[in-house]
């Protein structure tokens, strides 16, 4: 009885330890994933900027 009991409790930590891995990397992927689509919109910006002025700068 005191082996299943034992294999019941490893199993739990198991369980526990996949449960607290997802818990902390879902919102840390979701992160992630908005800090890289912000770099890139900033990226975006900043070549619009250069493209603007180079255009203005030719029809001056």
């Amino acid at each position: 009885m005191n082996l299943l009991m034992s294999a019941l409790n490893t199993g739990d930590m198991f369980a526990q330890l996949i449960m607290f891995v997802f818990a902390l990397g879902i919102p840390l992927i979701l992160i992630l994933i908005f800090l890289s689509m912000k770099k890139k919109d900033d990226r975006l910006k900043r070549l619009e900027d250069k493209v603007d002025q180079l255009i203005a700068d030719k029809h001056n």
